[in-house]
């Protein structure tokens, strides 16, 4: 009887522990409000308690997945790709752009400048927004070394914004001569920042990939797992869910039945060595 009690306060002490979702700053630094209204909407639709948790970088967000520092993360493909080799995590939703679940890698400049690809910034000042991120450094890495190059000595300079928005502005403010952004941010910073954004342009497209994860530790209960999924894609349904959604440029969260990332994954391993080693 006494080991059954036990066992019931144990469930029962678990089942209160908090979730805690994992963000970075690189994709949404633009409105940490919006985060904290996106937690207190998924604790509402849930009926789970959401702790934010806020990481530097995805060097940092990987980490806290790894060693279970949280519990689910709105993480890159490229952080996805390198964290599930070691580390009991899966695919709760993806973020949905014009009924896709895809984005773009752009290389942006200033209106006025005479760049017209990637190729043509040799020598010139480059922003990249994390290491580890596919859209603002994995891609241009990639695409300069396929051409031969290696990015350490084609750029005059190379600097980590670690946030697409904060590159944006970069380049607005003639900081750097150019950067790889994602399109989905860049898209939405047009829209709340327009008259910064009429500085730039986009000179070059990579992609379509597909898109950011949120991502959740295997660990996590299933029934928990299916609640955070159902408030996620409850969220394009809901006023309030909405206007959340706006903020981010993204439509709505859903689970698709299909979803690739071995593109990511291919390039990732032909260029492991130059980059984080």
């Amino acid at each position: 009887m006494r080991m059954a009690l036990l066992l019931f306060l144990f469930i029962l002490c678990a089942s209160a522990q908090p979730l805690r979702f994992g963000i970075t700053s690189v994709a949404i630094k633009d409105d940490l409000f919006a985060v904290r209204e996106w937690a207190n909407f998924l604790e509402q639709k849930s009926g789970l308690e959401i702790q934010v948790v806020f990481a530097k970088n995805y060097d940092e967000i990987r980490y806290l997945l790894e060693n279970g520092g949280v519990d689910f993360a709105y993480v890159c493909g490229a952080t996805y790709i390198e964290t599930k080799e070691s580390a009991p995590i899966e695919v709760l939703a993806l973020p949905f752009v014009y009924q896709e679940a895809t984005y773009e890698s752009l290389v942006i400049a200033a209106a006025n400048s005479p760049f017209e690809s990637l190729l043509d910034f040799e020598n010139a000042h480059y922003a990249f927004s994390d290491p580890r991120s596919n859209s603002g450094a994995i891609v241009p890495i990639y695409t300069l070394r396929e051409a031969g190059y290696n990015y350490r000595h084609f750029f005059k300079r190379v600097i980590y914004t670690y946030d697409h928005a904060e590159s944006i502005q970069a380049v607005a403010e003639g900081f750097v001569d150019g950067a790889s952004v994602d399109s989905i941010v860049y898209e939405n910073f047009r829209n709340i920042h327009p008259q910064i954004a009429d500085r730039v342009r986009v000179v070059e497209r990579f992609g379509p990939f597909t898109t950011t994860p949120i991502v959740v530790r295997q660990s996590v209960d299933r029934a928990h797992r299916n609640a955070l999924l159902l408030a996620l894609e409850q969220m394009s349904q809901d006023p309030q869910g909405r206007k959340i959604l706006e903020r981010f440029g993204i439509e709505r969260f859903a689970k698709p039945e299909h979803y690739n990332y071995d593109e990511i994954s291919e390039m990732i391993q032909r260029i492991r060595g130059s980059v984080w080693e």
